[in-house]
């Protein structure tokens, strides 16, 4: 794969805030205390659209305004700024954190989850769960079991290690997926188990000892391993 310079790391669309409203939020998070009105306005900027722009972040209650007058950053505004680069607050892209399972039936079979809409279009692999705001992973991986109709209370749920995979497609990098595996160990054969396959992916089951795409036959391999592993990964898939 072929290594990435830091700048491909930035959002190529555009920020999502002003430029003004970036430098603000710069300040603030570069500042132990909170900041005066005169401390956070540029010398040479007119005040009318400092203002706009200062109002705009307190409105969006990314910046609280104390009852002293000074401005510091919220709570929303403090989680906003820990995926933003330190120099200029603009947003990097980041690997995709969350959850893979590897679902194993009683009768040998192994589910897969073949994607049909997003960056690993027509890949047929692990299943994988984006890990939510203040969710545990725990909770991540029994959030997808119960919304796959899959009952948690007859099945084993356990973590042997974690996976970061890199997608990519012709050398370039598509996708980055980390976090870690949880293998489901129900005690159902596969044919109980329905289809949730939806418009946006659809699952299969293979067998065990047969031939496996490259994240399952890790998986498998990390499900058997002693200890708490890592596995990491490049993925071609196309």
């Amino acid at each position: 794969m072929k290594e990435l310079d830091e700048q491909k790391e930035y959002l190529p669309f555009g920020e999502p805030i002003h430029y003004l409203q970036r430098d603000i939020v710069t300040k603030l998070k570069d500042s132990v205390k909170s900041l005066t009105y005169s401390e956070l306005k540029p010398v040479d900027m007119d005040g009318n659209a400092f203002n706009h722009h200062l109002k705009n972040l307190v409105e969006k209650k990314l910046v609280n305004k104390m009852k002293n007058g000074e401005y510091g950053l919220s709570q929303s505004g403090r989680l906003m700024i820990d995926s933003q680069s330190r120099a200029d607050s603009r947003i990097k892209t980041r690997p995709l954190n969350g959850v893979f399972i590897l679902a194993r039936t009683v009768d040998g079979k192994l589910l897969t989850y073949t994607s049909l809409a997003g960056a690993v279009i027509g890949y047929e692999g692990l299943l994988f769960g984006k890990l939510r705001l203040s969710q545990t992973y725990k909770e991540t991986a029994s959030r997808m079991l119960k919304y796959r109709n899959i009952d948690e209370d007859r099945s084993v749920l356990e973590s042997p290690g974690m996976l970061n995979i890199r997608y990519t497609e012709g050398g370039e990098l598509v996708a980055h997926r980390c976090g870690p595996l949880y293998i489901v160990r129900l005690d159902i054969k596969s044919e109980e188990v329905k289809d949730f396959g939806s418009s946006k992916g659809r699952v299969s089951w293979i067998d065990e000892d047969g031939k496996v795409p490259k994240d399952v036959g890790a998986a498998r391999k990390l499900s058997t391993s002693k200890g708490f592993g890592l596995v990491e990964l490049e993925i071609n898939y196309r």
